[in-house]
C-alpha cells in the first residue's frame, strides 16, 4: 500500500478498447491508424504510420508512431501473448511500446532471417500528439531475428527462434527533469494504478544503452521462451548505473493446438482452435512464467522485482479468448521518498475477456 498510496482495491476496467483502419494506397504505399478509447476522458493513438514497400535495399520503410525493434514480448501482439500482462523488463524498457520514428523492415528470400532498424524520439507522445524541445532525445535501435529451425512438413508446428537487439539513446539530462526519458518503471505484471518498480528520471544521464537477447522453441502444443535485457545509463558527474532483467515461460495446449510463428517478423501469430466452443470445448492452454528485474544500482533504487505467474487461456473461437492469471510476486528495496526503502510480497488474481478482429 506504500507504493500504491492506498490499500490496493479490486478493480474492473476496460484494458484495451481499440478501433483502427489500415489499407493500401496504390501498389506500394500502406497505412495504419489505431486509436485507444479505454479511458473515456482521454483518447490516445497507438499505431499511426504510413509505409512504402518494394524499396530497393530497405525493402519496407515505415514512418510514424510504431513499435520499436526490441523485446520479443513487446513486438508480439497482445492477442498472441500467453499471459495477461508483459513481464517486468519488457514493460520497463518499452513503456507503452510505440514511439515516433522511421524504421526499415527487411527479410531474406527464404524468411530465415529478418531485421529491423530505425531512429526514434524517446518521448511517449500518445496522449498529446507532439514533442516540444530543442533536445530531440533520439534513439537508434535495431533487431536481428532468425528462425533457426522451421519444420514445413508439420505445417509450422515445430520451430525455433533466436534474436538479438540493441539501442543507444540520447537523453535530456539538462532540461526539465520530468521530460528526461532515462527512466525504467514497471507495474507488477498486472494493471495497477502505479508502477511498483520505478527508477524515476535518472539525474545526470547522457546516454542509455540497451542489449536484448531472446530465444524460443516450439514443439507442437509445447512452447518455451525467454528474454534477457540489460540497460546501462552513462552519467556525468554521477557514477554510471546498470539495470537488468529476464523472464522465461513454458506453455502447453491441452487441446493440441500450437502457436503459429511469423518468419517475416520474428513474432508469434494468433491461435485458431481446432473446434470452436459452439462445437466443442474450444482451445485450452496452460502456462507458467518466472520474471525478474533489478533496477537498483549505485544511488538509484528503483526496486528489485520477482514474480511467478500461472496462466490459463481459453479460446472460444479464433477471435475470442478468456485469460486467467495468478501471480505471486515480491518487491525488494524500492525507494519511496515518503517512506524510505520499501519491500513486500503480493498475490494477484486477474481475468481478461478479449475480442479482436
Amino acid at each position: 500500500d506504500t507504493i500504491e498510496e492506498q490499500n490496493p482495491q479490486d478493480r474492473f476496467a476496460f484494458r484495451r478498447v481499440r478501433l483502427g483502419v489500415k489499407g493500401d494506397v496504390g501498389d506500394n504505399v500502406f497505412y495504419r491508424i489505431t486509436i485507444e478509447f479505454a479511458n473515456p476522458n482521454s483518447t490516445e493513438y497507438r499505431d499511426i504510420f504510413f509505409g512504402i514497400q518494394k524499396v530497393p535495399f530497405f525493402q519496407k520503410v515505415q514512418i510514424g508512431n510504431q513499435k520499436r525493434p526490441y523485446s520479443l514480448d513487446q513486438l508480439n501482439s497482445s492477442n498472441a501473448n500467453v499471459f495477461i500482462e508483459r513481464p517486468f523488463i519488457a514493460d520497463a524498457t518499452q513503456q507503452d511500446t510505440r514511439r515516433i520514428g522511421i524504421q526499415s523492415w527487411s527479410v531474406t528470400a527464404n524468411q530465415a532471417w529478418n531485421w529491423q532498424y530505425g531512429i526514434f524520439n524517446r518521448e511517449n507522445t500518445q496522449n498529446d500528439g507532439r514533442y516540444l524541445s530543442d533536445n530531440y532525445q533520439l534513439e537508434a535501435a535495431g533487431r536481428l531475428a532468425g528462425t533457426v529451425y522451421y519444420d514445413k512438413e508439420s505445417g509450422g508446428r515445430n520451430y525455433a527462434h533466436l534474436g538479438i537487439a540493441g539501442s543507444i539513446g540520447w537523453t535530456d539530462e539538462d532540461g526539465d527533469p520530468a521530460s528526461n526519458t532515462a527512466r525504467l518503471r514497471s507495474r507488477p505484471e498486472a494493471r495497477s494504478n502505479k508502477r511498483w518498480l520505478d527508477t524515476g528520471a535518472i539525474s545526470g544521464s547522457d546516454n542509455l544503452y540497451l542489449l536484448g537477447l531472446e530465444g524460443l522453441y516450439n514443439m507442437g502444443p509445447f512452447q518455451v521462451a525467454g528474454e534477457f535485457m540489460n540497460v546501462r545509463v552513462k552519467r556525468d558527474p554521477h557514477p554510471n548505473v546498470n539495470f537488468w532483467g529476464a523472464y522465461a515461460y513454458a506453455s502447453y495446449f491441452l487441446t493440441g493446438e500450437h502457436i503459429p510463428w511469423s518468419r517475416k517478423t520474428g513474432t508469434l501469430g494468433t491461435i485458431s482452435p481446432k473446434r470452436n466452443l459452439s462445437k466443442s470445448r474450444g482451445a485450452l492452454q496452460a502456462g507458467v512464467r518466472y520474471s525478474y528485474a533489478n533496477f537498483n544500482s549505485n544511488d538509484v533504487l528503483g526496486g528489485e522485482g520477482k514474480s511467478l505467474a500461472f496462466g490459463l487461456n481459453w479460446w472460444w473461437n479464433p477471435n475470442t479468448r478468456v485469460q486467467f492469471n495468478y501471480i505471486h510476486g515480491e518487491i525488494i528495496n524500492r525507494l519511496v521518498i515518503s517512506h524510505g526503502n520499501t519491500s513486500g510480497a503480493y498475490d494477484i488474481i486477474g481475468t481478461r475477456f478479449m475480442i479482436y478482429f
